[in-house]
């Protein structure tokens, strides 16, 4: 595991937000050698931390590039990003889907569980009990208990 990345997830391990600055630089720094657990990780925190347009934009494009890596925690956070859209994403059910079942074909639980939740409610798909089913079904087996 790159040391880097392991650095931020210490930092972040810490109680209160202190440090979020400097684990930011960290994920960066090792997502710039493609580190794709770094590249969602920054993603997060530029995402989730933060209502600026350049923050958003930065962590969408780490998103979009950590994607080709096959990475599953990018795919997830992408889903949530299209399913409740961003200050520059709009939602898009279409790209919500797209994103989570891919994750959820990977074993993502949470992808699985979201699924779940949109086929169930018919919220960015087509309602569809037998989908919702199947999903939460995925969500629970795989130790996702809502």
């Amino acid at each position: 595991m790159d040391d880097l990345f392991v650095r931020g997830r210490r930092i972040l391990a810490r109680p209160g937000t202190a440090g979020k600055a400097d684990t930011l630089r960290l994920f960066l720094d090792s997502a710039e050698t493609g580190h794709e657990q770094s590249m969602a990780s920054a993603a997060k925190l530029l995402i989730l931390s933060s209502s600026d347009e350049a923050d958003n934009i930065e962590g969408l494009k780490l998103l979009i590039g950590a994607v080709p890596k096959r990475s599953v925690a990018a795919e997830v956070l992408l889903g949530r990003v299209y399913a409740f859209g961003s200050a520059t994403t709009e939602v898009d059910g279409a790209e919500t889907r797209r994103h989570l079942i891919s994750a959820a074909e990977d074993g993502e639980d949470e992808a699985s569980y979201l699924l779940g939740g949109m086929f169930g409610m018919g919220r960015g798909a087509e309602q569809n009990l037998s989908l919702a089913r199947r999903y939460l079904h995925e969500a629970v087996e795989g130790g996702r208990c809502p």
